[in-house]
Order: C-alpha cells, then sequence, then structure tokens
C-alpha cells in the first residue's frame, strides 16, 4: 500500500515495544501481551496526534540493544496503515477506521521469525508456545462435546494442561500462580453446587414444583409467572447449575400435572438460568471469576447488577408472554394441584444465613467462599447422618425398558427419584411404585 500510494504511511507495531525487564522470560503469555508493548506511548505519541492532524514524533525501539533509540518524525499523511500484533486494543479503537486480522500457517510463521534474526532460540520457543497454547483448548472443547469413550471432560482437561507445560507457554511457576488464583473461586463453585444439590435433598425443589402448581390455579399464564419468580430466584441464589439441573425437571413435572403445555414454562426455566445469573457472584462461574478480579464487595456487586438484573428478567417475560401466547392461551384442564407444599424449613434457614455470611465474609474482608463452604458442609453432614448420601459418588443407573412404566406408574411422590421421573413424562402425579424393585429402577 505504501508503494502504491504516495499518501500512506505504515507504522510498525514493533517500534513501540517498552525497554524490558531482566525478569521478562519468566512473564506468561499474558503478562507478556499487557507488558511487552508500551501501548499509551503509541496512543500518545503516535496516534492521538495524527488523529487531529498534527505531526507526530515517537522514539523508535531499538531491538538489538532492548532501549529505545532514534526519534522519529511523522507528518499527518492520508492514511496510516499500523501493523503487527498487540494492536487491537479496546481503549486504541477510537483511531481506527477498521481493522484486518492476518492468520498466516504456521510454517510460514515460522520461517519469517526466523528470517528476522533479532530473537534467540529461546525467544522463538516460548513465543511459538504462546501461540499454539490455543490448540490444546480447542482439542479440550471437542472432547467435552463428544465424550470420547464416555470419559468425563477432566481427562482432556488435565492431559491439555501437561502439553502446554511441557511445551513451554507456562513454567510451572505459573500454573502454580494461577492454581492459587483459581483456587478458591473453583473452591466456592463447588460449595454452591453441593449446596444446591443438597437442598434438593431436603426437599426445596420439591416444594417449589408443589407452590407453582397451587398457585398457578390451572392458569398457565400464572404459572409462567411462578416459573418466572422461582427461576430468577433459585438461579441468583444456588447458581444456573440448579435452575438447569434442579430445577427445570420439576417445571416440566408440574406442567404436565396440571394439564398445561409445558414448552413456554421449561423454556423460561432454561433461559433465565443465563438472563437471571448476573445478580450475586455465585449466580454463575463467570460472575465469580468477574468477583474475584474486581475488587468488589459481595453486596457492592448485587447492588451494581441489581438493576440489569431486573430489566432483564421483564424483558424476557414480556417477549415470553407474546412468543408462546398460543400455548399459554391454550388453558389446563387438569386439576388437582395437590395439598399445600410442606416447606423445608431448615434448608431454607441454611440457605438464607449462607447469604448472609456471604455479605458479612465479604465485608470482613474474608473470602466468601468460606461462608458457602460452612452452608454445604451444614446441609451435607445432615444428609450423611439422616443417611439420604454417602460421602463416595454412586455409579450412574441404567435405564431399562421397564424403566418408562415405572414413572408412569411413578414413584412414591414424597421421593426426588418421583419428581425427575415425573419430567419425563406426562402422565398424572405418581402414585406408588407396587415394589421395591420397580421404584429402583425407577
Amino acid at each position: 500500500m505504501a508503494g502504491a500510494r504516495a499518501d500512506v504511511c505504515v507504522v510498525h507495531g514493533d517500534d513501540f515495544y517498552g525497554p524490558q525487564e531482566r525478569d521478562w522470560r519468566s512473564w506468561s503469555p499474558r503478562e507478556g501481551c499487557q507488558r511487552y508493548s508500551d501501548h499509551r506511548r503509541l496512543e500518545r505519541e503516535l496516534l492521538r496526534p495524527l488523529r487531529a492532524g498534527l505531526p507526530a514524533r515517537f522514539q523508535r525501539y531499538d531491538w538489538p540493544t532492548g532501549t529505545l533509540g532514534e526519534w522519529i518524525g511523522i507528518r499527518p499523511p492520508g492514511s496510516v496503515v499500523a501493523e503487527g500484533v498487540y494492536l487491537l486494543r479496546p481503549w486504541l479503537r477510537p483511531y481506527r477506521d477498521f481493522s484486518i486480522y492476518v492468520d498466516t500457517p504456521r510454517e510460514l510463521r515460522q520461517h519469517r521469525l526466523h528470517a528476522r534474526g533479532e530473537n534467540d532460540e529461546d525467544w522463538i520457543a516460548r513465543w511459538t508456545a504462546a501461540e499454539d497454547a490455543g490448540s490444546p483448548l480447542v482439542v479440550v472443547l471437542a472432547c467435552a462435546l463428544v465424550r470420547l469413550w464416555g470419559w468425563p471432560e477432566a481427562v482432556a482437561s488435565l492431559a491439555a494442561a501437561v502439553v502446554v507445560l511441557g511445551a513451554g507457554a507456562i513454567s510451572l511457576d505459573q500454573a502454580r500462580a494461577e492454581a492459587e488464583l483459581l483456587g478458591p473461586v473453583i473452591g466456592f463453585l463447588a460449595a454452591v453446587l453441593v449446596l444446591a444439590q443438597c437442598c434438593d435433598g431436603e426437599g426445596l425443589f420439591r416444594a417449589c414444583g408443589a407452590w407453582m402448581a397451587r398457585t398457578a390455579a390451572r392458569r398457565p399464564r400464572r404459572l409462567l409467572v411462578a416459573v418466572f419468580v422461582l427461576a430468577s430466584v433459585v438461579t441468583a441464589v444456588l447458581s444456573l447449575d440448579a435452575a438447569v439441573v434442579l430445577l427445570t425437571p420439576v417445571v416440566f413435572a408440574t406442567a404436565a400435572r396440571l394439564g398445561a403445555r409445558p414448552r413456554p414454562h421449561v423454556y423460561a426455566c432454561t433461559h433465565l438460568s443465563n438472563t437471571a445469573s448476573v445478580l450475586l457472584p455465585i449466580s454463575n462461574l463467570t460472575n465469580l471469576l468477574a468477583f474475584a478480579a474486581s475488587g468488589l464487595s459481595f453486596t457492592r456487586f448485587a447492588a451494581l447488577m441489581a438493576l440489569p438484573w431486573l430489566v432483564a428478567i421483564g424483558a424476557e417475560y414480556a417477549v415470553f408472554q407474546r412468543f408462546f401466547a398460543t400455548d399459554l392461551d391454550a388453558g389446563a384442564p387438569a386439576s388437582a394441584a395437590g395439598g399445600p407444599p410442606e416447606v423445608p424449613v431448615f434448608a431454607m434457614a441454611v440457605v438464607a444465613a449462607t447469604l448472609a455470611g456471604l455479605v458479612v465474609a465479604s465485608a470482613a474482608g474474608v473470602n466468601p467462599a468460606w461462608a458457602a463452604l460452612a452452608g454445604g458442609a451444614v446441609l451435607g453432614g445432615r444428609a450423611l447422618a439422616q443417611r439420604r448420601t454417602t460421602p463416595l459418588p454412586s455409579p450412574a443407573p441404567r435405564m431399562s425398558r421397564s424403566s418408562p412404566s415405572c414413572c408412569a406408574a411413578g414413584a412414591s411422590t414424597s421421593s426426588p427419584t418421583a419428581t425427575r421421573c415425573a419430567a419425563y413424562t406426562s402422565s398424572p402425579t405418581p402414585t406408588s411404585c407396587p415394589a421395591s424393585a420397580e421404584r429402583r429402577r425407577c
């Protein structure tokens, strides 16, 4: 372009590298991305003056000496082409009319990197490892979708981590630092998931189903309101995983019991597991990561997200009312909403105390994960004491051909199994299985 037109000026991003500290070789790819180039100097000395139509003057980075070298002056041309890695920074967007991302085969990149003759083999090895670090991530995501040989995602993740470490993309010290940074976040998430599962064992979600049935009073639109209220609260307090895994089957079963078309209500529950997960740090793993990096307190985070949370839920409710109008106007001929729900007072009290503990811990500068861990430990200990669960995971049940008939006949309505079985059939409320063997299969 510069050769074809006289009014084009080409600026190289390599001219704006900053003088490197002696420990640059210990930087992780993330740290290098932030610290190798002096983008503020690029903005201050070059882009801002040229955008204003003024002459620019900048000090070029000298690669052989690793210091800033000669000063270069540029008068405002017709167009400026800035080329190089690390240039697509968000705060530089106002200076760009458009951007082009150029990708090349790995072999060509390697050839050009060696041909420049400016870097030693150690630098080239680290740079190449950083560029190739995305490949293991693609493999992990593919394995998570395909589930080769039924193996859990953790197998591919651990193998990819070993590959990344072996390739030198990050060092053991950097991996340890990342583990120390993410460890509390993952622990926080695990504690919340345990809390949600224990709430299910205490009958909280069965009580939610009974409450929705009584509140709906055979009116699908009222059932949709109840679903929106419960799904929003469950997602915000017990995480989106609880809404998807534990509440959605209950919503399906409740709609089937009432004779209502389940589609709008199930869609609402699954959609709200995303929409309603912005309120609290514990609502979503992404929230936990942002919360850990933001430095905000638990209450400040919730206060900032309260209005977006309400607006998003309200907008989604308006869309559902219109989009599923035919299903909602179909009516629910069946009755038998059931008696008043048995409220799991102990579980609700523990959840409320856990939320209060999260607020207090955050205000006191203590990691909120401890409050979530305490809540999960209380309900988990109670479940162990009552022999409703075991410390070790039980093998996944195999569904036999007789299982659907068992679900249609039903297990005891007071058991968690009945709720999940009812979620996969449109039959009325289950009564009781005639034999314990059938109940086990169900």
